[in-house]
């Protein structure tokens, strides 16, 4: 079963519900691949349908780090390797990731 989360943008105003697909460590740093689509609904799973992807970076929260935020990769580097691992720990999967 996979786990949802809800995003918020910092101002609390857009809320976005996705699925965790994969997650890895890399240098320390937890990352995880979500979508928007749920990966154990039968309604979501149709291999043509087409859904957002999002790669995400755990980040502690300044002031508390009992608790944690998940932070867009924006990075071009950072985005690129983490992409490349996700890859291939999806390989034998139906993701495909493009």
């Amino acid at each position: 079963m996979s786990e949802k989360i809800v995003l918020e943008d910092t101002e609390g105003s857009d809320k976005l519900e996705v699925y965790i697909i994969e997650e890895t460590t890399i240098n320390e740093k937890h990352y995880v691949l979500a979508s928007n689509l749920d990966p154990d609904s039968e309604e979501d799973s149709d291999e043509n349908q087409e859904g957002e992807a999002y790669i995400l970076r755990e980040d502690e929260c300044e002031g508390d780090p009992e608790n944690f935020i998940f932070t867009t990769v924006t990075d071009d580097e950072e985005l690129k390797n983490v992409a490349g691992i996700f890859k291939e720990l999806l390989d034998d999967s139906e993701v495909t990731i493009e």
